[in-house]
């Protein structure tokens, strides 16, 4: 039996602000289909170096281009890690507009606005992770969600990015969040996974992910608002980024990302992560081998780093 994730948005959980249901069909902003959304297919470049002495035996090693002070050795475990149930994790805490979106024109970015901004894009300066904007070609000027700004907005005072300049705007006064639609969703989501029901849980997650599509392009839709489907899947695409650059600040770096929820670390890297969990810190990287936890993530593979690099061609 198909999960009707939107229905249960439309009739159960809708997102209330003093007590009226948001708009379900606005108009959408007529630069909706301008909106650039990043997506990824990333590895940190490596080169191949002059082999090393390690416990009295010769192994080969690979260092980032050009080389750093990390070096990857053949004898290295390499985990693919993949973040579990991502969109509704992301779905669960963005903010998006109750109302309709209207033409704000030049205003200073405000992150608790959702909407669309027009603004200058700057060439990415950190060659040690993918740019928040993806790894596709950007354009000099380029229509974003709230959330990929709000990125660059933290970026900015961190001095990593120039600038926030608008040059245009479509935005909301008025804000919401899904998280009675995703607390219901991830609850039946979770009594899947403990029962072993196998079935079910493929059932839920093609639902939620056709929700989301489905109020993206469909016009027929009870539902239909492009921004929030841009704006859930903005989340996510933040989320991601966050998570790899406070990794490598924990001493974990990110050796590759790729097919939106993946990503790549070495062994030494996950038991740093969990040494710093044990201190009482947030780690931005936690294994959930259950995929119970929302955003947290389980083993898909492990390899030998010579297998890994040759395998995949980093």
């Amino acid at each position: 039996m198909a999960y009707r994730a939107l229905d249960r948005l439309l009739d159960t959980t809708p997102p209330l602000l003093k007590g009226r249901r948001p708009f379900w069909r606005p108009n959408p902003a007529p630069v909706h289909k301008d909106v650039r959304e990043p997506m990824w297919n990333w590895s940190l470049p490596l080169v191949e170096t002059e082999p090393v002495i390690a416990d009295g035996t010769q192994v080969q090693c690979w260092s980032p281009a050009p080389p750093g002070n990390a070096c990857l050795f053949s004898t290295d475990t390499v985990m693919t890690l993949d973040c579990n149930a991502a969109f509704l994790a992301a779905a669960s805490t963005v903010e998006v507009a109750h109302g309709k979106l209207d033409r704000t024109k030049s205003i200073a970015f405000d992150p608790r606005r959702p909407g669309y901004w027009d603004i200058e894009i700057f060439p990415w300066q950190v060659p040690s992770i993918w740019s928040p904007l993806g790894t596709a070609q950007a354009p000099k000027r380029a229509w974003l969600t709230t959330p990929t700004v709000a990125l660059l907005a933290q970026l900015v005072d961190a001095g990593y990015w120039p600038e926030i300049h608008v040059y245009d705007s479509w935005t909301a006064s008025t804000k919401c969040r899904l998280r009675a639609w995703t607390d219901l969703l991830s609850g039946h989501r979770r009594e899947a996974i403990i029962s072993g029901d196998t079935e079910r849980y493929e059932e839920i997650k093609l639902g939620y992910s056709q929700a989301v599509t489905t109020m993206g392009l469909d016009r027929k839709s009870l539902c239909y608002r492009p921004d929030w489907s841009q704006h859930i899947r903005a989340q996510h695409a933040a989320n991601m980024w966050r998570k790899a650059w406070k990794a490598a600040s924990y001493g974990c770096p990110v050796l590759a990302s790729g097919t939106v929820d993946e990503v790549a670390v070495t062994l030494q890297g996950l038991q740093i992560m969990e040494e710093e969990r044990l201190k009482g810190h947030r780690t931005p990287i936690r294994l959930d081998q259950s995929g119970q936890s929302l955003g947290s993530f389980k083993v898909k593979d492990t390899s030998r780093a010579w297998e890994w690099v040759h395998r995949s061609g980093h």
